[in-house]
């Protein structure tokens, strides 16, 4: 039958599987982490903004503000 030490045992025993199944999933979820976080290029990890481009009338270039491409007419 059970007996109170067979009780606490498996009660050690669930807790102990429990605890090595939290270590490893850490450590999973951190694997998997650092490969999805890895920068791509032109952007930090883990900050995927969006960004209002406007089309230059002049020259047709999309930048974030004024063209600075060189030789175009509009610089404002």
């Amino acid at each position: 039958m059970f007996t109170p030490q067979k009780i606490i045992v498996l009660a050690i025993t669930l807790v102990a599987v429990w605890l090595v199944w939290r270590v490893i999933e850490r450590r999973n979820a951190a694997k998997v982490g650092k490969d999805q976080a890895s920068p791509k290029m032109g952007q930090k990890a883990g900050h995927e903004e969006p960004v209002d481009l406007v089309q230059c009338s002049q020259c047709g270039n999309w930048t974030e503000g004024p063209c600075n491409r060189p030789g175009c007419l509009n610089k404002g």
